[in-house]
């Protein structure tokens, strides 16, 4: 909660109280998160959504990508430019299923909003995106390689 609570103050006023609650499913593998924040102003679900495909995926965000992320190519406040992909971060319209991520290196995300009530979810395999994955991903960027080397395959839904 330290480490959200404080990139969620990079970007502006945080005010409100933050709630994180990890659930505790009957699964081998894979965390199901859902996060809920009072915001200042109200927001739809649409709007909220396109918020997260800016900073996720602002190369195939269907918008133009001023305001919240700037102009093209201009630094967000944690240093990524805005013309970068989060290839393994996936906004789903329903609930993120653990089973969907399961054994790849994929984080599924969904937003919903109610007046000024956000909730956001999440769905990640913490064997793959929580430890090794995430290693592995980071080796390639360190050494130059496509993020996705050695962590694309095939995930096992059931």
């Amino acid at each position: 909660v330290p480490e959200i609570e404080q990139h969620l103050k990079e970007i502006g006023e945080f005010a409100s109280e933050f709630v994180f609650m990890t659930h505790s499913l009957p699964v081998s593998r894979g965390i199901f998160a859902s996060c809920y924040l009072e915001v200042d102003e109200e927001i739809s679900t649409d709007e909220l959504k396109e918020i997260y495909a800016k900073f996720y995926h602002p190369v195939s965000s269907s918008t133009v990508r001023e305001g919240l992320t700037g102009a093209l190519g201009e630094a967000l406040p944690n240093g990524r430019a805005t013309d970068s992909d989060s290839f393994f971060v996936r906004i789903v319209d329903d609930s993120p299923d653990i089973n969907w991520v399961k054994n790849t290196n994929f984080c599924d995300i969904a937003v919903n909003v109610s007046g000024r009530n956000v909730v956001v979810f999440s769905a990640i395999d913490n064997l793959v995106k929580g430890a090794a994955g995430q290693a592995v991903q980071n080796m390639n960027l360190m050494y130059g390689l496509d993020e996705k080397t050695g962590l694309v395959f095939t995930g096992s839904n059931p």
